[in-house]
């Protein structure tokens, strides 16, 4: 992708739900909802031949002829926006959490989020259709798609439940990757041994949707819940439907009961339900007796939390994921192998280095609350609750910590165009690093917030930047951030604008929560 499209690219950006709370993976604590229609959401305004900034303009020129004659003229000074809506055919309450387009075709793009939306556009964002891919609709789920990116005509898209899909051809087709149960723990594709199945391979490693399904109704039910959401797996414990994969101690995994390593094959009667925990295991005590499983399940109390993943595409069929717990894989054959870049948990540093001085490094949950990547593949994170942050270069073999230099906690950091570091903090504050590269060095740059959070930058230009935060706010600066002004572009938009991304110098994009999206006019 061009370098400009990456200036402050985001692998992660807040969601609008709790942007004053802990931080921004807050959509992962949402429970998994009714997938989107093809519906539209809201018509477009009438009269659509005539666009906005054509409406706006007549105002102004109207402002300006009422000026002439002794009227307002602080109205005909008024500038124009340089935003407009494009309303999408998604339905109310869908988050939208990344868009990209794909380099050689900017007029080709896709834009993910919650509910199973992926839309797609081929007129440079003016228009999006709904885009449907099978090989992401085999399970009973409802995925919500976090992060995409493309190099050259390669494409990746991640999602949670964990889901990575793959394209070689601008995104016309896609195909779905099989990854570990135990993403993003420690990655690897789970195939027979370590290889990659052939094509013409006969025993299938995985179960289809019919044998899933055949699996789950065959479960004991659990007295008085929902039969649909709620079953005993094999060892006793009640496990929810819409926990696939994950790590929880309600979630679960389809099992092999003969295992396949024996023979056993992805087949209905083979298959039984067990507890994630359980089943790993099981697993590692290689085929442990069923009758001692309940010994060995996990006995903590459910935690709703998700660990969510991101992806940058790097070309050649290599790509990168970041967990928001810091692992850091990357893959170099299609996203069949991944090896692991961060040989040390960010826990593991932290409890090495909480001597050397990091304020709030003992309070740290395990998670990050947001993470950038610069254009050279540096990594900037802000822990969950804002009180320091970390960075990554590649090589290191850890993650290093950094006391932050503001009194109120960081809700965002990333990356400016000239290699710097911009950080937000809780209540609207905006500060720039003094120089360039990494540092903990920051001055404050005076903004008109209105007291709303300010939830990300990004940089249209090594000299123009925009900032998107809550209740409309559209912040701008010509001057690499010395001083910046406001846009009522979204002034009367009822919504969170948390992420601002720009392909390139005339294509730009502002993320909303309830499917608001913003395109650059230029």
């Amino acid at each position: 992708m061009a370098a400009l499209q990456h200036l402050s690219s985001s692998i992660f950006t807040p969601p609008p739900s709790q942007f004053h709370s802990r931080f921004h993976f807050c959509c992962r604590r949402h429970r998994l909802l009714p997938s989107a229609s093809a519906a539209a959401r809201q018509s477009p305004p009438p009269n659509n031949d005539i666009s906005r900034r054509q409406l706006i303009g007549a105002a102004a020129a109207t402002a300006t002829a009422i000026s002439v004659g002794g009227g307002n003229k602080a109205a005909a000074e008024e500038p124009l926006s340089e935003w407009d809506r494009v309303y999408l055919p998604i339905d109310p309450g869908v988050v939208l959490l990344d868009i990209a387009f794909v380099p050689d075709d900017p007029s080709h793009g896709f834009v993910l989020g919650t509910r199973q939306t992926i839309l797609e556009t081929k007129d440079g964002g003016n228009s999006w259709v709904p885009r449907s891919i099978p090989s992401a609709e085999d399970e009973d789920f409802n995925y919500r798609f976090n992060s995409i990116s493309f190099k050259g005509k390669e494409g990746w898209i991640i999602g949670k439940p964990a889901i990575l899909l793959y394209t070689s051809d601008s995104g016309n087709t896609w195909q779905r990757i099989p990854l570990s149960a135990q993403l993003p723990g420690d990655m690897h594709y789970v195939g027979a041994g370590s290889r990659i199945l052939n094509k013409q391979e006969e025993r299938p490693r995985f179960f289809d949707s019919k044998a899933k399904r055949s699996c789950w109704d065959k479960a004991k039910q659990v007295p008085g819940r929902d039969p649909e959401r709620w079953r005993i797996d094999a060892a006793g414990h009640i496990v929810c439907k819409n926990l696939h994969t994950c790590n929880g101690c309600l979630c679960y995994e389809y099992d092999h009961i003969i295992p396949f390593s024996r023979g056993g094959e992805s087949v209905e009667e083979n298959c039984q339900i067990l507890q994630t925990r359980v089943n790993r295991l099981k697993s590692d005590k290689n085929g442990l007796d069923q009758r001692l499983l309940k010994g060995y399940s996990c006995d903590i109390k459910f935690s709703n939390e998700e660990l969510d993943v991101y992806i940058n595409a790097n070309g050649e069929k290599s790509a990168e994921m970041v967990t928001d717990q810091g692992a850091i894989y990357i893959t170099s054959n299609g996203g069949y192998n991944w090896k692991a870049a961060v040989q040390e948990t960010v826990s593991a540093t932290l409890n090495r280095t909480v001597s050397s001085g990091i304020s709030g490094a003992s309070y740290y949950t395990g998670t990050f609350s947001t993470v950038n990547r610069s254009p050279e593949g540096n990594y900037v994170a802000v822990s969950s609750r804002g009180n320091f942050y970390l960075t990554w270069e590649p090589g290191q073999a850890y993650w290093q910590p950094h006391n932050r230099a503001v009194a109120r906690r960081i809700q965002n950091m990333g990356w400016r165009a000239d290699g710097g570091l911009w950080l937000l903090v809780r209540g609207g504050g905006l500060y720039l690093s003094k120089g360039t590269g990494i540092t903990e060095e920051f001055e404050e740059i005076p903004v008109q917030s209105r007291g709303f959070g300010i939830l990300d930058v990004g940089y249209r230009s090594q000299d123009e930047a925009w900032a998107a935060g809550g209740s409309g706010i559209l912040l701008k600066t010509t001057n690499s951030g010395k001083t910046w002004v406001r846009d009522k572009a979204a002034d009367n938009i009822a919504a969170n604008l948390y992420s601002v991304k720009f392909v390139n110098e005339k294509q730009g994009f502002v993320l909303g929560n309830d499917g608001v999206l913003l395109k650059y006019l230029g």
